[in-house]
This record gives C-alpha cells, sequence and structure tokens, in this order.
C-alpha cells in the first residue's frame, strides 16, 4: 500500500523549504525525531527547530535526509516500553488458539485488535478513540477485560505495579507514557507474540469502524470518488459542505488530509479553481503594495519585519487612514500574489463569541450539533500547506472580549507557542495554530466607546501606527493626476484641520482625519468634495468637540468655505 506521507517532487521541495528553522548537532546534522518507525500509517516524522520545539514533516523527506547523510535520529524509543521485567509467556501458538476462542475474544474484542492492527501497533485510547470512534474508556475497560479473561483462561500471572494493583492489560500490550505530540496519556503496544498471531489471522468479517465513523467513510469514498473525477482536484467547500452534519474531531480531519493525498486528490479553494481555470492569480510585490499603499518604503519594510516576526499585528488608526485596505495588500505583497484562498476575513463584534469563532453546540432539526468555526477551519487549512503562508484578517479587533472569543487559542496565537498542541475545551481534541498563519487586526483609535484595550491582546500582538498619508509621495502623485484646484485646497485645509486635532489634549492623532476618503477617483468634482466634507468630515467633528461649540463651528466655516473662494 502506498506511505500516505509520500510527497512528489514538488511537495517535497517545498517541504525542504522550511529546514532552514532546524537545529543542527556539534556535527552540523538535523536532530530526527520518528516515532512507530515501521508501523503502517502510525509513523510521524519530527525535526527539532532553533527552539528545540518538534516540527513535523513528511515520513519520505526525513527518510531521504537520514540517506543522504544530513539527519540523524535522536530518540531510542524501543527502550521506553513497560513493563521491562514480566512477560505473560505466550507464543505466538498460544494467541492464535486464544483469538479464536470466543470465551475470550468476543466479536467486539477483536475489533480492538483490528483496530490496534491497523493503526500500526501501538496507539492510545484516544488515538483509537479519534479514528475508529467509540470512547476512550471503551478501549481502556475492553483491554483490561480481555487481559483478565485470559489470565483466567491460561493461568499466566498478571504484573502488578509498585503499588500493588493489578494490570491485567499488560498481558498484551507493553506501554509507555504518551508524548505530548500524541493524544493520550498512555501509548500501547501489541506485543510481539500477539502482533504475529493477528497477522496470521482471518479479520476481514470483523468491522474495523464503529457506528459514528461508517458515515464519515461513506462521505470520504464519495468525496474520493468526486475528486478523482474531477482530475485529481476537490475542491475545498465541498468538504465543508459534505461534513457538516458531522462531528468530526481534529484527528478527523488529519485522516482525511492524509487519505486524499495518499490517493493523489488535492484539496483546493473555489477561487484556486477559478483562477487555476482562467490564470487570473496575478502577481503582487513590495512594489504593487507602495503603488496603492500611500506609506514609505521603509515603513513598509518595518511593518512586514515585524509580523514575520511576532506573526500577529494590529494595524491602529484613526477613521480613513486605509486599514482594512493596507491589511488585504499587505497579505498579497507577503503572499506573492493575489490569492484571496489564502486569506480569510472576519470582524469582531460585542456578540461575537469561542462558538463563532473556534466551535461550539448549534442547533439542529434533531437537537444540537458540534460545529467548528472560522479560525478552526482556517487553522486547519494553514497547516495542510505548511510550504505557503496564510493570513486571518480581523476588522475592529477591539470590539470582541478576546478572552472569549480565543478562548484558550490566546496562548497559542503567541509566535512561542506556534505549532504547540493544547487540548480543546469542547471536545477534549490536541489542536495547535500552524507556524505558517499569520494574524492582521485592525483598530480605529477614534471610536471613544470603546474601552482600552486589555493587556492579553496587547501582549500578543505588536501595534503598527497608521497615519494620514497627505504628505506621502504616492498620494501627492494621485493628487497632481487629478489636477483640481478646489481639491488642492480643501487638503491644505484638512492638514491644518489634522494639526489642530493632534494638538487637542482631549483628541491627539489618533483622532486625525484620513487621506483614503479622498482616493479611488480618476476624475474629480466639487460634488464629490463637498459630500466628502458635509457627510463624512463634519459628523465626526461633531463628534469630536461635542463640548466645545466655537472650535467646531470655526472648522465648519473653514472647510465649507472652501467651496465659496475665487478659483
Amino acid at each position: 500500500m502506498e506511505d500516505i506521507n509520500a510527497l512528489n517532487e514538488s511537495k517535497l521541495t517545498a517541504q525542504e523549504s522550511i529546514l532552514n528553522e532546524a537545529k543542527l548537532d556539534e556535527n552540523g546534522k538535523i536532530q530526527l525525531i520518528i516515532y512507530y518507525e515501521g508501523h503502517k500509517d502510525g509513523a510521524m516524522a519530527y525535526f527539532i527547530d532553533n527552539n528545540d520545539k518538534k516540527v513535523r514533516i513528511a515520513n519520505e523527506l526525513a527518510y531521504k535526509l537520514i540517506d543522504d547523510g544530513k539527519a540523524v535520529k535522536i530518540n531510542k524509543q524501543d527502550s521506553e516500553w513497560l513493563p521491562k521485567d514480566y512477560s505473560p509467556n505466550l507464543s505466538v501458538e498460544d494467541w492464535l488458539i486464544l483469538l479464536k476462542d470466543e470465551d475470550v475474544f468476543n466479536p467486539s474484542d477483536l475489533e480492538i485488535m483490528k483496530r490496534f492492527q491497523d493503526y500500526g501497533g501501538a496507539a492510545t485510547c484516544t488515538q483509537l478513540s479519534n479514528k475508529y470512534g467509540e470512547t476512550w474508556q471503551f478501549y481502556n475497560n475492553k483491554s483490561w477485560n480481555v487481559g483478565d479473561k485470559i489470565s483466567k483462561k491460561t493461568g499466566c500471572s498478571i504484573y502488578q505495579n509498585e503499588n500493588g494493583a493489578n494490570e491485567p492489560w499488560t498481558i498484551l500490550f507493553l506501554t509507555r507514557k504518551a508524548n505530548k505530540n500524541e493524544a493520550g496519556r498512555t501509548v500501547f503496544k501489541l506485543r510481539d507474540e500477539l502482533a504475529e498471531a493477528l497477522a496470521q489471522i482471518d479479520l476481514s468479517h470483523i468491522k474495523l469502524y464503529s457506528k459514528d465513523k461508517e458515515s464519515i467513510n461513506k462521505i470520504l469514498n464519495d468525496l474520493l470518488q468526486k475528486g478523482q473525477q474531477n482530475n485529481g482536484t476537490l475542491n475545498y467547500s465541498d468538504l465543508i459542505e459534505a461534513f457538516q452534519d458531522e462531528d468530526l474531531t481534529h484527528a478527523d480531519m488529519d485522516r482525511l488530509y492524509d487519505t486524499f493525498s495518499k490517493y493523489g486528490i488535492e484539496i483546493i479553494d473555489t477561487n484556486d479553481v477559478e483562477d487555476n481555470l482562467s490564470n487570473n492569480i496575478t502577481s503582487y510585490n513590495k512594489g504593487d503594495f507602495l503603488n496603492e499603499v500611500y506609506i514609505s518604503e521603509a515603513k513598509y519594510d518595518t511593518l512586514v519585519a515585524v509580523l514575520q516576526n511576532k506573526k500577529n499585528i494590529i494595524l491602529q488608526g484613526a477613521p480613513g487612514v486605509g486599514k482594512t485596505f493596507a491589511a488585504k495588500r499587505l497579505a498579497y505583497s507577503m503572499i506573492g500574489e493575489k490569492d484571496d484562498s489564502r486569506i480569510e476575513f472576519v470582524q469582531f463584534h460585542q456578540n461575537y463569541s469561542y462558538e463563532d469563532f473556534v466551535m461550539g453546540y448549534k442547533p439542529t432539526e434533531n437537537g444540537f450539533k458540534l460545529k467548528y468555526g472560522i479560525f478552526y477551519n482556517f487553522c486547519k487549512k494553514a497547516a495542510a500547506d505548511l510550504s505557503r503562508d496564510y493570513f486571518f484578517i480581523i476588522d475592529e479587533i477591539n470590539r470582541g472580549n478576546m478572552s472569549k472569543i480565543f478562548g484558550e487559542l490566546l496562548m497559542l496565537i503567541e509566535r512561542d507557542y506556534r505549532n504547540t498542541n493544547i487540548t480543546l475545551a469542547y471536545n477534549g481534541e490536541d489542536f495547535s495554530v500552524p507556524n505558517n498563519l499569520y494574524i492582521i487586526g485592525m483598530m480605529n483609535t477614534a471610536d471613544r466607546s470603546l474601552a482600552m484595550i486589555d493587556y492579553a491582546l496587547r501582549r500578543r500582538f505588536s501595534f503598527f501606527d497608521m497615519e494620514p498619508a497627505f504628505n506621502s509621495d504616492g498620494f501627492k502623485q494621485y493628487q497632481n493626476n487629478l489636477n483640481n484646484n478646489t481639491l488642492n485646497k480643501l487638503i491644505n485645509k484638512v492638514k491644518g484641520l489634522n494639526k489642530s486635532i493632534a494638538m487637542d489634549k482631549s483628541l491627539g492623532k489618533g483622532f486625525c482625519i484620513g487621506h483614503s476618503y479622498f482616493c479611488g477617483r480618476k476624475d474629480c468634482n466639487e460634488t464629490w468634495l463637498k459630500s466628502i466634507v458635509e457627510y463624512d468630515i463634519l459628523p465626526m467633528l461633531s463628534e469630536y468637540w461635542f463640548d466645545d461649540s466655537d472650535k467646531l463651528q470655526s472648522w465648519e466655516n473653514t472647510l465649507r468655505g472652501v467651496f465659496d473662494e475665487k478659483v
């Protein structure tokens, strides 16, 4: 059977790019950890990065690095299996007899054996639960009971731990403590004699998945057929729609992506389909950004450097400075093309919650279903494509209750905790925020209805001031192209207004009037300019100086006076 971790040449090259983060030993070699080596689909390969954290890579790449002499394995997994001083002394022949004895192994017990065998011979109860169904307690209790039945049938001794308690499951398994990248607490490995006996008997009549997983497998098979009929591609939205009524776990999603990869099915976005057919994805670089967003090259370089370092940034500024416009184009410029499939956009508000953002139970016709939110799904999408960057844009980020929305993920978005697993509150899944996902927030500094931003948010984001760009080279060129004297006079008045606002102790530069009110035009006329003054700027000034009617009146006269002056 084809290895699910096998990669084609282009994807292999893409994965090799992340090895720049690998920590080298004294001999200049990459340090690898490979769990469950040799198992059918349980093997997992990681390299150690410069922060001494493990980063998952494809098994094929790991073994290629070892064969090329560029990497060395540092784990000694076999020495960890316990108990070391106990054996039930059962041969392969003994196990063959026991496996055929229905008083010892009933059909439900054989299901567990088949699942261990299918998983590669070693797994935690949680991993089996995630992949094949049933609860982790089901596997734990069943293993205990089967061990007890074998002891009574054969008379073999039962291992006792240091506290004198019986552990009958050790008749079937060796165990070790699960590491932080493995769901569950204890890994159970089939004893060699039992594993060999299982390989010799026919378990084709024993079901592999529990009933609650059967519907998932049926949908999966339908999607595989659809992907194969569609030249090896499957739309991401089709995937989400197909499973919208299923309680998919994080492990289920991992299995889906592995299965699609195994059969050569590429998951792509609707925008990808349209763009690939028409070749409409256009390149976008730093120069394109500077032509559209009126900030200096030095500020752009700083902005990119800060985001790459922190992973999370908030563009803060007054209304009209182009925060939203700049956020999307910043993402384009770092991606290198206008690929909207790698950008997600959401707007926070006071009623936005964890249930909307990550996961939560939603009412259905038959009760409630656990539904996954926009951030959860986007993290999964980015995690399935680690060689490319993804951008999650949050408008009005300070309007939401960050602790309420992010929950336990508030820690995972920090740079130092990317790719670190944490247990989710709703379903106990291990989940992480991938290192290739960047978060860009926008914040209006002139909204007095919002309280000061809390420390939890401030500590996890860098803040970048977006200022009015009337004096930038880009805006000046745009202004010159419009060639309108009334516009020029009005811009000069607004510059003076901004100085007055910045010097006002009750306001400050965060309340200045932005340049974007005057952008996006190929021609300019007085009607348009008057509408900006009457319906955008003056209503804002009325809020700013609601307690200073004289200053408000003065600036109303100044701005309206532009249109009364003789040209």
